[in-house]
C-alpha cells in the first residue's frame, strides 16, 4: 500500500496532466510577421538600401567629435586608469596631492579639462588645446558595455 501522500501527489497529478495538455493545444497561434512592401511588392534596390539607416543613425558620445589636433600633453599628471562608458567614462589620475577620479567635462587640474577617454589614454583640454596623455602599460583599462 501506498502511504496517503504519495496518493494525493499522484491524484493531482492525474488531474493536472490532461488540463495542462489541454491549454497547450488550445493556445492561440500567433500569426507569421508581416513584410512590409515597398512600392508594389518589389524589393528595395541596393543604392535605396545604401543610404538608409537600417538600424538607426549612430550617435557620437560626448567627446568624441574631435576635429582638432592632438599633441602629446606636457602636464605633470600621472594617468592609473581609465574606465570607458559612454557619457559616464572616467579616468583614475594622481597628481601631486594625491589620487582623483575625473569624469568627462571635470576639471583634473586648474585650467585643464577631460574631454575624452580613450582605450589607453585621455584627452583634455588646456588653453584651448586638446593634450594627449597616455596611460602607462601597466595601469588598467576598463570598458563597461551593456546597460547603462
Amino acid at each position: 500500500m501506498l502511504p496517503r501522500m504519495v496518493e494525493v501527489i499522484l491524484a493531482l497529478a492525474i488531474l493536472f496532466v490532461p488540463w495542462l495538455a489541454w491549454r497547450m493545444l488550445h493556445l492561440p497561434i500567433a500569426s507569421p510577421p508581416r513584410v512590409a512592401s515597398t512600392s508594389g511588392g518589389r524589393l528595395p534596390s541596393i543604392s535605396q538600401l545604401q543610404g538608409s539607416a537600417l538600424f538607426g543613425r549612430a550617435s557620437k558620445a560626448k567627446g568624441e567629435t574631435r576635429t582638432r589636433a592632438v599633441v602629446s600633453s606636457p602636464i605633470k599628471v600621472d594617468l592609473l586608469g581609465v574606465v570607458r562608458a559612454g557619457d559616464k567614462s572616467a579616468a583614475i589620475v594622481r597628481r601631486a596631492h594625491g589620487q582623483q577620479v575625473v569624469h568627462i567635462g571635470e576639471s583634473i587640474a586648474p585650467g585643464v579639462e577631460l574631454r575624452e577617454v580613450e582605450e589607453k589614454s585621455i584627452i583634455v583640454e588646456r588653453a584651448g588645446r586638446l593634450e594627449r596623455i597616455n596611460l602607462p602599460e601597466r595601469h588598467l583599462a576598463v570598458e563597461l558595455r551593456g546597460r547603462r
